[in-house]
């Protein structure tokens, strides 16, 4: 018998749910719905997000319903990811009556521009610097995961439409068994002034993706929609109304507001509940009215005006600009023949924002990169912190030989002989002591005339070091984060702090797996090593070298982990989870289960070979579906062999190719760091193969230079190295970070080094459990949680704040 109350229509008390990227924005949102009618809500999110806080807040909420959340980590860019939240509901449950497939994510280009008002140049630019891997991202989560969950999931939804409610019901009849995915309007309407495209593309896909999943689906009526919400408050978007960017906008629409809870919370309810029964491949959009305006249904009242400092555009907010500097500043040294005088553009960005006369010029050295992938850095994060601290201009400084700052026409070897450290610490310094920046022509902003501060991070950091001491009249004060200012050819070190830190379980069996790597491609049986690289999915790969190097990029994915999610890449998590796993995460590895325990018999390891079976099955199946043939853009060689001379990461000598080259050869010329397995000391099992040594490692240094010798390590270490020391030099590490070895917090194998104690003249910081640059990260105030910043990057940031007000407190008084 039918009813029409509200209760029975909208109800979903007692029905279970999952909600993915439910701890925060939409998600919430869409959780905090479910649980306040009553629905045991499970929401999953990544480690570095709020879940305990997210969980108690819809507990409390839940309460007057009998709803009830439960909360754990769960990571939808991959399909060992997704399996491992299929796992953990199928272990508790055996139906699902509400998936609400929400986890999104959006990469904006790293230039961008104002499509509706931009010049030819300037949105070709823009377009043009979107990165495949953005948009591969992009892809991912918001398209690809959607379906691998759906699938994952799918006998679990089928059950709940199947359920018997008694008197011939089914689950469905009451809506049960129902996928709701978060889609946007953004792929309605193609209207916008800064470019979305592959966040839109991707939500245009999952309207045609809800379609098809529902006609496949049917015969079990497991029903799939989506909903399509307007702008709503969320990580993605950081607005509230009132005095920001799109104030002006939603005034324009026919709500008049943004997206509210009760607006999203109430079409899940719907879609999920006996109301929405019968609705079945459909997107119901949510928006306010966004799309009627956008495809110019209705007309705004008025042109749209975007505060300067509300755009969340970093390219309008930040235009660069370029400084003519002499390509050649040592006349008198002859590896630079032939000299020149001529001169090239350095690119630059600054936000004067905070400034007040008398304040300093806080200069980011954005390193062995683009400079505008640091353009963040002035909006958040400790670039940003200390101009707003000193009434400071930030100022964002390109490094010779990338992004756009090129002295030559080419990459080839004798074009690169001007890409030395000490010309570019000389372009910083020509920098300061000749900038005019735009607005500020009236005042004299260079130094010594106004107090110079730099901080850089990693390779930067050590640049920044070197900076204060090579010209401390120009630059007042300096700090080196992470910064490695020991040159050192074999660093084997790197790994050192993983072995430290690292998990002790994963590191346990890592080394051993290794140790079986290396024990079967050093006796070189053919059988045995096309076995060995056809369980990677790796066996069309010519060089067992090779081979060993991309059996290493879980390991190698230490240096990537970040406090920060917007960076966090959770590649070192999801290894160690298959290398410790007791279980046999990929199915199709069964069938090579005994393939695998004769591998480790093979290997040496035979008297472990219950132990060490599964971890290796889940090591090559983690492996080929990271980084096997289906991954790549051609044949195996093509993407991982590094003895062709002709390919493209060596013969290409067009300016398009620096990342490949202008690091590569600061490394083959003056800085080293081959990060070998054949360094490791023979009484210690290597974390990569010795099958990385440095014959292999410098490949690229023969075939893409001709250079056949080793770096000249004097022409960094003689600013100091690990001992290099200057007054107001601060110098802040993390206490994991794989390039501690080769900085001045290094502790491993290192003799003749200072015994480095803080003082007031030279800081010194080790911030707790963090891996690389950590503290030049930062969050806007509505992305913070109790979380986040973690406390001890919070506590270093402060303090270098604290430093640098101190510095100017010593200015001021040798000016007064």
């Amino acid at each position: 018998m039918s009813t029409l109350s509200v209760a029975d229509l909208f109800g979903v008390k007692g029905r279970v749910a999952l909600v993915t990227g439910g701890c925060s924005g939409i998600g919430l949102m869409i959780a905090k719905g479910l649980v306040s009618n009553g629905a045991k809500v499970y929401v999953t999110a990544l480690p570095t997000d709020d879940i305990q806080g997210a969980v108690a807040e819809l507990s409390r909420l839940g309460k007057a319903s009998g709803g009830t959340a439960i909360g754990f980590a769960g990571d939808v860019s991959s399909k060992e990811g997704i399996a491992a939240i299929a796992d953990e509901i199928e272990k508790n449950e055996t139906h699902l009556d509400i998936l609400c497939s929400n986890a999104g994510i959006r990469r904006d280009p790293p230039e961008m521009c104002n499509v509706k008002t931009a010049s030819l140049d300037e949105l070709q630019a823009s377009l043009w610097s979107s990165r495949h891997s953005d948009w591969d991202d992009t892809f991912r989560v918001n398209v690809t995961a959607h379906y691998f969950l759906s699938v994952a999931l799918l006998k679990l939804l089928a059950a709940a439409s199947n359920l018997d409610l008694g008197d011939g019901r089914k689950g469905r009849d009451e809506g049960r068994g129902v996928m709701v995915i978060t889609s946007s309007c953004a792929s309605m309407h193609n209207c916008t002034n800064i470019d979305l495209t592959s966040y839109a593309a991707s939500k245009a896909a999952i309207d045609h993706l809800v379609a098809l999943l529902a006609s496949k689906y049917a015969s079990w009526y497991v029903r799939v929609n989506a909903i399509n919400p307007g702008f709503v408050p969320s990580k993605m978007n950081p607005v509230e109304e009132g005095g920001n960017q799109f104030a002006d906008l939603f005034k324009a629409m026919p709500a008049g507001r943004i997206g509210k809870m009760e607006d999203i919370a109430g079409a899940v309810l719907y879609l999920s509940s006996q109301a929405g029964a019968y609705i079945d491949g459909r997107c119901l959009c949510v928006d306010g009215g966004r799309v009627l305006l956008a495809n110019g249904q209705i007309i705004a009242p008025a042109p749209l005006h975007l505060h300067r400092r509300d755009d969340i555009d970093p390219d309008e907010l930040y235009p660069a600009h370029n400084i003519s500097v002499p390509i050649d500043h040592f006349h008198n040294e002859s590896q630079y023949e032939p000299h020149t005088n001529a001169s090239f553009n350095l690119r630059y960005f600054f936000d004067a924002t905070y400034y007040k006369p008398g304040g300093p010029v806080i200069v980011l050295q954005s390193g062995e990169t683009d400079a505008s992938t640091r353009l963040v850095y002035l909006q958040k994060g400790i670039l940003a912190q200390l101009s707003n601290a000193t009434n400071g201009i930030g100022v964002v400084l390109e490094h010779r030989y990338y992004g756009t700052s090129f002295p030559t026409k080419n990459l080839t070897t004798k074009s690169l002989r001007f890409l030395t450290t000490e010309q570019a610490l000389a372009d910083q310094a020509y920098f300061a002591s000749h900038v005019v920046f735009p607005g500020f022509e009236h005042v004299n902003l260079t130094a010594p005339h106004t107090p110079y501060i730099t901080y850089g991070g990693s390779y930067a950091g050590g640049f920044a070091a070197f900076m204060r001491k090579i010209y401390p009249d120009l630059y007042w004060g300096a700090i080196s984060s992470s910064g490695v200012t020991e040159a050192i050819y074999d660093f084997w070190q790197y790994y050192e702090p993983v072995r430290e830190y690292a998990p002790s379980d994963c590191i346990e069996n890592h080394v051993k797996l290794t140790n079986i790597l290396d024990t079967i491609l050093k006796q070189n049986d053919t059988k045995t090593v096309t076995q060995l690289k056809a369980g990677f999915g790796l066996e069309t790969l010519t060089h067992n070298d090779d081979f060993a190097n991309v059996a290493s990029y879980g390991i190698g994915g230490w240096q990537s982990r970040n406090w920060d999610p917007a960076v966090n890449v959770l590649d070192f998590h999801y290894y160690c989870g298959n290398i410790t796993s007791n279980k046999v995460l990929w199915p199709s590895s069964n069938a090579r289960a005994s393939t695998a325990s004769s591998l480790v018999e093979a290997g040496g390891w035979g008297n472990e070979s219950k132990t060490l079976t599964t971890p290796l099955l889940n090591y090559m199946a983690w492996t080929n579906d990271s980084y096997g043939a289906a991954t790549c853009d051609g044949t195996l060689d093509e993407c991982y062999n590094s003895h062709n001379a002709s390919a493209p990461m060596y013969a290409d000598k067009t300016l398009a190719n620096y990342n490949s080259l202008s690091w590569s050869y600061q490394v083959c010329t003056e800085w080293g760091y081959f990060q070998t397995g054949s360094g490791v000391p023979k009484n210690k099992l290597p974390l990569v193969s010795r099958l990385l040594t440095l014959e292999y490692e410098t490949l690229i240094c023969r075939l893409a230079f001709d250079i056949h010798h080793a770096p000249n390590l004097t022409a960094i270490n003689k600013y100091g190295g690990f001992n290099i020391s200057y007054p107001r030099l601060a110098f802040v590490g993390g206490e994991a970070d794989p390039w501690r070895p080769a900085t001045p917090l290094a502790t491993l194998d290192v003799p003749d080094q200072l015994n480095r104690t803080s003082n007031a003249s030279e800081p010194v910081i080790m911030i707790a459990g963090a891996v690389h640059h950590w503290d030049e990260n930062g969050l806007f105030p509505n992305e913070t949680t109790p979380q986040l910043p973690p406390r001890p990057v919070a506590e270093a940031q402060s303090q270098l704040v604290q430093i640098v007000q101190g510095w100017m407190k010593d200015w001021n008084a040798t000016k007064s």
